[in-house]
């Protein structure tokens, strides 16, 4: 008689791609916290978004039958322009790749763990200096932000999770109705400056539980 397969760990794995160093860092404080009982894993390329999609698609095509899902998290940025960011969108959604975004960048989910009142820019040295200011003012911390720094992004931004999820929430939903697109294009997305769809993939891991 032939045993039964052990399928505890199957289809239980949920890889994680991102372009830039402070996500990299956040997801790993994600996975430490351990809100999920999903396996995560995160993985780091220097690319743009379309780049990063097809990154993504190569580990799904070799993968092992325990993926879940896969989530490619990145800054708007100057993306569109460059014509990176509609064939990032094709090429996920024909993949079943689920997409987390930031526009302009990763700083704006950043400052949603504390505040929805986040200025219109193109410039990320701006979203720095707010930083900065909560930081000062806010935090009632001395020293400047550091992306790379893992005990101030614990610290003051992972333990402020719930507020983050629903402050991305309200810019989504206002940029949805300032615009009032059908679907997210590229050139929506553009648009919807500031706004974070990050916390969908953090919602998504809350979702599965691990058993009391």
């Amino acid at each position: 008689m032939s045993r039964k397969k052990n399928t505890k760990n199957l289809y239980n794995q949920v890889l994680i791609f991102t372009n830039g160093i402070t996500e990299k860092i956040y997801f790993e404080l994600i996975k430490e916290k351990k809100i999920t009982a999903y396996t995560l894993k995160i993985n780091h390329f220097i690319a743009n978004p379309e780049q990063l999609v097809r990154k993504a698609i190569e580990y799904k095509e070799q993968s092992d039958g325990t993926i879940n899902q896969i989530w490619c998290i990145f800054d708007i940025d100057n993306s569109h322009n460059e014509k990176v960011l509609e064939p990032a969108l094709i090429l996920a959604n024909k993949n079943r790749i689920q997409i987390g975004y930031s526009n302009l960048s990763f700083e704006v989910w950043l400052l949603l763990h504390y505040t929805t009142i986040i200025a219109q820019t193109t410039n990320n040295n701006k979203l720095i200096k707010n930083i900065d200011d909560l930081y000062h003012n806010n935090i009632k911390c001395k020293q400047n932000y550091d992306k790379t720094n893992k005990n101030d992004l614990k610290k003051y931004f992972i333990s402020h999770l719930k507020d983050a999820i629903t402050n991305a929430k309200v810019i989504h939903q206002k940029q949805i109705k300032k615009y009032n697109y059908k679907q997210e294009t590229a050139d929506c997305i553009a648009k919807y400056n500031p706004c974070s769809t990050v916390y969908k993939l953090i919602e998504a891991l809350n979702k599965y539980k691990k058993r009391e």
